[in-house]
């Protein structure tokens, strides 16, 4: 996939800042581990939170990271953290954790005309809670040994469970032919409590499509029914657009956060192969 050229892969910007700041509070209070398998720490007499981070090699923002639905100020005798296993360390601990409820398919990556790495791959929710807030962070190296990575600019905000969604990674560096990538989870939060979904029903809008010249890409052009005009009209909306080759393949992703209009457009891109479909998602908040 070497030569991705312009126009590329296009995004807008994510959710204002205010808006995510108070989705994250809330999913921070409702979501926890304490469906996947881990090690536990029920708390006894006497016990603080700093002495029990300090027993497992932890600092207190990991061991609050590992149990956010749980106010460590205020721990009760009996109350049940979650620790690592002894002698895993914390990343290694939350690489585990993540691996059960999360899945990646293999990232395909390509260079774009100035030599950056342009990744496309998909996150699949395994589990039977929905995901919340996944951040994703990739490394590449290229034939000619050069190394680099990045993480993505903007989370996925939900994936429900046995949802894939798709994703891509801008990867800045000098980079010829890519040779080998890798992506893992740095952080999600996980709910069996907060289980509303954010996506707006299919039967609120039609998608039409239509193809670019070469098909490099496609215009996908939303119109949106009076209900949903109604419902959402104090909300802001995200839309998320993959393109497929015809062998299924992601070639293209495109995302836009807007108002919601009686009709939104947006052209999303192939990175090389022919664009023969496009799926979308819309969200939101």
């Amino acid at each position: 996939m070497a030569g991705i050229g312009s126009p590329g892969i296009k995004r807008t910007a994510g959710p204002s800042k205010g808006r995510m700041a108070v989705l994250l509070l809330l999913l921070l209070l409702t979501g926890s581990f304490t469906e996947v398998h881990a090690a536990e720490h029920p708390v006894e007499r006497g016990e603080t939170a700093l002495q029990i981070a300090i027993d497992h090699d932890l600092t207190m923002d990991q061991l609050s990271r590992l149990n956010p639905d749980t106010d460590l100020e205020m721990m009760r005798v009996g109350d049940v953290l979650i620790v690592p296993d002894e002698g895993m360390s914390f990343d290694e601990f939350l690489d585990r954790l993540y691996s059960e409820v999360l899945r990646f398919t293999e990232p395909v990556c390509g260079t774009a005309a100035d030599h950056h790495a342009v990744c496309l791959f998909h996150a699949e929710n395994i589990s039977e809670a929905p995901l919340y807030d996944v951040q994703m962070h990739i490394r590449v190296r290229a034939a000619n040994g050069f190394r680099a990575e990045a993480s993505g600019s903007i989370p996925l905000i939900q994936v429900m469970p046995g949802e894939s969604l798709p994703v891509f990674i801008d990867v800045p560096g000098a980079f010829d032919e890519i040779s080998e990538a890798s992506v893992k989870c740095t952080g999600l939060t996980r709910s069996g409590v907060f289980s509303s979904s954010f996506r707006v029903p299919d039967s609120m809008y039609s998608v039409d499509m239509a193809m670019l010249p070469g098909r490099i890409g496609s215009t996908v052009t939303l119109r949106f029914s009076a209900e949903a005009l109604s419902s959402y009209e104090t909300k802001k909306i995200n839309i998320l657009a993959a393109s497929y080759s015809a062998e299924g393949a992601l070639n293209g992703v495109r995302s836009m956060y807007s108002d919601i209009y009686p009709v939104i457009e947006l052209t999303v891109y192939s990175s090389g192969s022919d664009v023969d479909s496009v799926r979308v998602w819309v969200e939101a908040y």
